[in-house]
């Protein structure tokens, strides 16, 4: 038959499309390719009951660029011996994938926009907090494809790690001495989570001796009914993990304890606690004295919330006075 133009093969392929049994495959077969489209230049296929085409070129030149950003993400993160791909981990032959405990592309945000110097010292300071990054030993697990891929997912499903590989947290324009309560803050809460998750895949792994545990976060089923938006608030840090915080709080309050909700809304705000250990050598950091200010100003906010939270709601629905949680208060608006 005629070769036909793409947009005459795609008005034909959408009307013939038959969902398993008659796919791009078989269109192929029957009409060729569309006129200038062969299979080195074009992957033609079905996307919710539409065909589309992906140019080939282009997409080797997209792979080849996040691969090239991929690697220079691990070479900054990793601290140590890198054993990626080595054998160190999963032996030739066994099947495995070498899976990164703490998620390269999850990580980087808290590198991005750092000098070489900041850098170094950022790995190191994970380091010292006994989370190692990158292609070191410690960050790599032997997973199969199929644990790998369900991980990975999980991820993706609660707001972790981005399915479009655009950051769902950005540090853009700020030091390096603010971004480390937000990265203990995502250390003590988020990644806990992830690394119950990894334990719970791998201990259904069949003949595995570890006895099946569930996540005991359970905050985490509720996961797709919240999309945390990781925003500045009042100029203080990233609020990481807002989701996990939301939901919890969420979940206190459909219980009716409106009080504890309120604390753990306020008990998780970022940039109050302080930073765990010294302060980093190198001459990188803010001043001590500013950034001890910082601290003391959301200290400050903190007091106001919990002072609004046990005062109780201002307006009235029904007769009954609604909760009040002290966020504007935090987030210094009162």
């Amino acid at each position: 038959m005629e070769p036909l133009t793409w947009e005459k093969w795609q008005e034909k392929a959408n009307s013939a499309y038959i969902k398993g049994e008659y796919g791009p495959q078989q269109m192929i077969k029957d009409w060729g390719y569309p006129i200038g489209m062969s299979a080195e230049t074009d992957k033609i296929e079905f996307a919710k009951g539409k065909v589309k085409r992906k140019n080939r070129a282009q997409r080797r030149l997209t792979q080849a660029k996040a691969s090239a950003k991929r690697l220079e993400s691990t070479q900054k993160q990793t601290v140590g011996e890198d054993v990626y791909g080595r054998g160190v981990v999963t032996p030739k032959g066994s099947g495995l994938e070498e899976h990164h405990k703490r998620v390269v592309s999850v990580y980087e945000p808290f590198f991005e926009g750092l000098n070489e110097k900041e850098t170094k010292e950022l790995a190191q300071w994970f380091v010292d907090e006994g989370f190692p990054l990158g292609n070191v030993k410690e960050n790599l697990e032997g997973l199969t494809v199929p644990e790998h891929g369900q991980i990975h997912d999980w991820m993706k499903q609660n707001y972790i790690q981005s399915e479009t590989g655009k950051p769902l947290m950005s540090f853009k324009g700020m030091s390096l001495n603010e971004r480390l309560p937000a990265a203990l803050m995502y250390l003590e809460n988020v990644q806990p989570a992830v690394d119950e998750q990894l334990q719970s895949i791998i201990s259904k792994r069949p003949g595995n001796s570890l006895a099946q545990t569930a996540v005991s976060s359970s905050i985490l089923q509720k996961a797709q009914q919240i999309k945390p938006g990781f925003k500045k608030v009042a100029g203080a840090l990233p609020v990481l993990g807002t989701g996990l915080t939301v939901m919890t709080a969420a979940g206190q309050a459909m219980a009716g304890d409106f009080a504890g909700a309120g604390g753990t809304l306020i008990d998780e705000a970022p940039g109050i606690s302080d930073i765990s250990g010294p302060a980093l050598a190198g001459g990188t950091l803010e001043d001590r004295a500013a950034a001890e200010a910082k601290i003391a100003e959301a200290k400050q906010l903190r007091a106001n919330a919990e002072a609004a939270r046990q005062r109780g709601g201002k307006i009235k629905v029904l007769g009954m006075p609604t909760p009040e949680f002290g966020l504007s208060e935090l987030m210094g608006i009162n």
